[in-house]
Formats: structure tokens, sequence, C-alpha cells
């Protein structure tokens, strides 16, 4: 489940990955907001690579997932919907699956205690109890954990419709699937 650096796959790479028997590739990408991932997140990620990436591997026909995650302490609404919407738009032109996590601020991490000073751990919630069920443990002034139900939900409708565009305009794909 590890990814790999984006910003470090160029063509040759990409060629000599595949030809080496490299089946699909993940990325990390965290945010579709470039000043969010710069200024908040502190990596140092170029968006502009991402896509670089994704090109090259759908014209390199290697099945690349992006990893983001959205419900960050700092993060506001539009900063979401961007992660959302690029996410969208990667999928659109270049057939990347991702996965849209919500931020879960473990104990001990530098995220639990940024929520923690600013009293965004909502009560009643454990970070300890890593279920699926209790993810949703951050609210800000700028969102809560239905907003990000919410903009997770859009994105994987989304997500699914093009799903199903890109199956059924490429039948090869939906073999492999059945």
């Amino acid at each position: 489940p590890n990814g790999v650096r984006a910003d470090k796959l160029n063509l040759n790479l990409l060629k000599e990955m595949k030809e080496s028997g490299c089946s699909s590739l993940k990325i990390g990408i965290e945010s579709g907001n470039q000043k969010f991932l710069n200024n908040v997140v502190g990596k140092a990620l170029d968006l502009k690579k991402v896509v670089n990436a994704a090109y090259l591997c759908r014209k390199l026909n290697i099945p690349l997932v992006g990893f983001f995650i959205i419900g960050m302490p700092g993060e506001t609404k539009n900063d979401i919907m961007e992660t959302v919407n690029f996410a969208v738009m990667l999928k659109k032109k270049y057939d990347m699956d991702s996965v849209m996590h919500i931020a879960m601020p473990l104990a001990g991490t530098r995220m639990y205690g940024v929520c923690e000073k600013n009293n965004y751990l909502i009560e009643d919630e454990n970070p300890s109890n890593f279920l699926g069920n209790q993810e949703l443990m951050i609210k800000t002034e700028e969102f809560d954990p239905v907003f990000l139900r919410k903009a997770r939900k859009a994105y994987y409708n989304k997500f699914l419709k093009l799903q199903i565009f890109w199956l059924i305009k490429n039948p090869r794909k939906l073999f492999r699937y059945l």
C-alpha cells in the first residue's frame, strides 16, 4: 500500500519499471490544493508533477492509484473540494483511481497535538480505537464530520460514474473486473 513519489517518476524510469514487471503504482498526494500542500502539510510536491505522472502511466498502461486525505487541521471547505475535484479530474483525463481518506489524528502525532491544542477533537471518540467507524474525529470552525462524509461520498459517486464510463468504453477492462 506504500506510495512512490510522483515527482520522481519520468518516462525512462516508468518504461524500465514496466519492463521489469511493475504492474501498478500508488502515489501519496494528500491534497489537491497546492498552497495547502505546501504551507500546511509541508509536502514538497508539485501537483503538476502528479498530473505528469498520471499522464505517463496512462501512456504506458500502468494502472495508477493516488491517496488523498481530507479533513486535516487548517484545511478549508474550499481546499477539501479542490482535492475532490483534483481527484475527479485525474480519473476523467487519465483513468487514475484514487482513495479518499478522512484525516484521523492518532495519539502522539503532530496532527493530534494540533487538534488537541485547538479543541478540534470530537468528544467520546478515542483515537486509539482504530476502527473504520471511528475515523471521523475532527471538527473545526471550517468543517465537521458530516461535511467530510458528504465530500467523500460526492467523490466516490463521481468516481463510480466515471468508472462505469471507462468500463463501457474499454471492454477489456470490463472483462478484467469480471
